[in-house]
């Protein structure tokens, strides 16, 4: 049977983190900056729930599975509400079972919602599908854009093209910086996102502390294969459109983009025109996959030809868990509802057991 080791994000040896970094780029399926060992110590510097279950293979380590676990016993993956993958990083060949883990890590249930369906070891507590879409671009920008046309997607080229000729016409040259170390203009992002979440009804996550502290840390991270990346498209010497990404050696992802709102700049949709400005700087980045995370946005669409599979559901079959389960279900039902603001209501004063800020 696996030996299972259970410690504090800041017990980790540097061997153990160098172990850990070993296996997950061995791997493909976990080449998301979000399975790197940094991403967990960051959301462990601002939290104090956090902890990693290391898998044991004899005297080495050959698994790690980062969680936070509320008063109740619920687990959830590390960063739970901002971590766009999530599961278990482990040595291939290794046998393991979820409700061994779940025993070490003393946890009478395990949500989950953006874990890789390939984890197979999750499969019997999978109850909901979805993917997270992504650009493959191992073979370079052009070849992308061609292939793109190819399928019938090329009127999306031609018309942000256009649209990038008006901006720059309308409000000065059109530049794209792929990483500025400015305070600032993270600072401006944030203060966008902040009123977007306004504008949109949506919970103001930036309000977290615990959250907001991990994206600021996020976007001064520079370690060997997880960074932080803050870009900003300019028209003239105004930023119309930022973005803060991860990346790993060859992912980057699409994390927390917004841009400026400003009426004579919606013609022209900054926004997309920095996804396009990524998609041309991407392979001199030395990327080759810009992952979207979950979901199913226009913008995704238009740019997307590739995608991961994930799923969403719950190990843990005790009666609290199960109550956790329900109660999320009714949430997902009223984000989607016309009545959804009653429902919200009526979710509230049932209790927030399964939410831990």
């Amino acid at each position: 049977m696996t030996q299972v080791e259970v410690l504090r994000a800041g017990e980790l040896t540097p061997t153990l983190l160098e172990r850990w970094s070993a296996i997950q780029r061995s791997d493909p399926g976990y080449a998301s900056p979000f399975f790197h060992p940094r991403f967990t110590q960051l959301v462990a510097q601002a939290r104090s729930d956090v902890r990693v279950a290391v898998l044991h293979d004899g005297d080495r380590a050959a698994g790690f599975f980062p969680f936070q676990r509320n008063w109740l016993g619920i687990g959830y993956p590390a960063g739970w509400g901002m971590c766009d993958y999530q599961g278990a990083v482990v040595q291939s060949g290794l046998s393991w079972s979820v409700p061994e883990l779940m025993r070490a890590c003393g946890l009478r249930s395990f949500q989950f919602d953006h874990l890789p369906v390939a984890q197979e070891p999750f499969s019997p507590y999978q109850r909901a599908r979805s993917v997270s879409p992504l650009i493959d671009l191992s073979q370079g920008f052009e070849r992308y854009e061609r292939a793109q046309q190819q399928a019938g997607r090329g009127r999306t080229f031609s018309r942000l093209r256009s649209r990038w000729r008006r901006l720059q016409s309308e409000h000065g040259a059109v530049r794209f910086e792929p990483h500025v170390d400015d305070p600032t203009t993270l600072a401006r992002l944030l203060e966008w996102k902040a009123d977007q979440y306004r504008r949109t009804g949506m919970a103001d996550l930036l309000a977290r502390p615990w959250f907001r502290q991990v994206i600021e840390s996020a976007a001064s991270a520079s370690s060997d294969g997880f960074s932080g990346v803050l870009s900003a498209l300019y028209a003239g010497a105004r930023p119309v459109a930022l973005h803060l990404g991860l990346r790993s050696d060859q992912v980057w992802h699409y994390w927390l983009p917004a841009h400026d709102v400003d009426e004579s700049l919606s013609r022209c949709s900054p926004g997309l025109l920095l996804i396009l400005a990524m998609t041309q700087s991407a392979e001199s980045m030395g990327i080759s996959w810009i992952d979207f995370g979950k979901g199913d946005a226009r913008h995704k669409r238009e740019f997307a030809n590739s995608q991961v599979a994930l799923a969403e559901g719950s190990a843990g079959n005790s009666p609290i868990a199960q109550a956790v389960r329900l109660r999320r279900r009714a949430r997902s039902l009223a984000q989607r509802s016309r009545l959804g603001p009653r429902v919200r209501r009526l979710i509230k004063r049932a209790g927030a057991a399964g939410d831990d800020d």
